[in-house]
This record gives structure tokens, sequence and C-alpha cells, in this order.
């Protein structure tokens, strides 16, 4: 959108009042769902208590559906460094009898300040001490606008 009869005020302006709108919009449909998602989780409640008293996996009722319960589980790392220390101790070691090893533990991903941090490093002189990506990182620079309200 490119029209010279808009200034810059306008267009932040206007972007202002249509995040304002947004906004209001998102709390007022947050609030309507409210009672459909609490009486949603009320009814997985009820009926996760009724299998766990009957001692059932499911229940199934012909022509309207079935309940079932479903054991998922969270993990977390809440200590980097003894983690990371107990897969380097023996990264090859399987976990289970032909299972994988202690590097399966791992998901290999990619942080961005480190890599921004990677880019930012300059030599004595100013300049950039890199210009390429570690190994194995594929990388893009953008450029977008914000707008903050005042």
């Amino acid at each position: 959108m490119s029209d010279p009869n808009y200034t810059d005020a306008d267009l932040i302006a206007a972007h202002n009042d249509l995040l304002a709108q947004k906004d209001a919009l998102e709390k007022e449909q947050a609030a309507q769902l409210k009672p459909y998602t609490d009486g949603i989780n009320a009814i997985k409640a009820e009926m996760l208590q009724r299998l766990q008293e009957r001692k059932a996996k499911n229940t199934k009722v012909e022509g309207v559906g079935t309940a079932y319960q479903q054991t998922t589980l969270s993990v977390k790392v809440d200590n980097h460094d003894a983690f990371l220390a107990w897969i380097l101790e023996a990264p090859s070691t399987p976990v289970t009898p032909n299972g994988p090893t202690r590097w399966a533990f791992l998901d290999v991903g990619v942080l961005k300040d480190p890599v921004k941090a990677w880019f930012d490093a300059v030599d004595v002189n100013g300049q950039p001490l890199y210009v390429e990506a570690p190994p194995g990182l594929k990388h893009d620079w953008f450029t977008k606008c914000n707008i903050r309200r005042t």
C-alpha cells in the first residue's frame, strides 16, 4: 500500500485503531468462549473420573462417540549441566537393549541469540569475525516494520 495521500501519522493511527479493535474483539471472544471451554473441560474431567472408577480404558456409545483415557509424558530439562554430562559420559551407550543411544535424548535445534552473537562478533578493527553461519545451520535475515502505541 503506497498512497501519498496518507501521512505517516495517518497510517500509524490507523494501525493503532485496528490493533485496539482486534484486541477488544479477542478479549470479547475469549469471554464468550470461556463457558464452552469450561464445560468441555468439566465433561472430560467427569468422564475421566468415571473411566478410572470403572477401571476402563474407554467407553463407546454407538452413534454418539467414544471417551478414552490417554496418558502422555511431559518432560523438561531442569538441570542442563547434569543432563548433558550424563549424555556425554557414554554417548554411544544404548539406553535399552538394541535401543537408541543417549544421543537420542537430544533434540538438535539452535537458539537465535548465540547465532546472532556469532554474527555480531567483530575483531579489534571492527570487522566481522564471521560472515557465514556455523556448519550445518541455515540462516536468513529479514526486515519488518513494527509500530508501538504511545
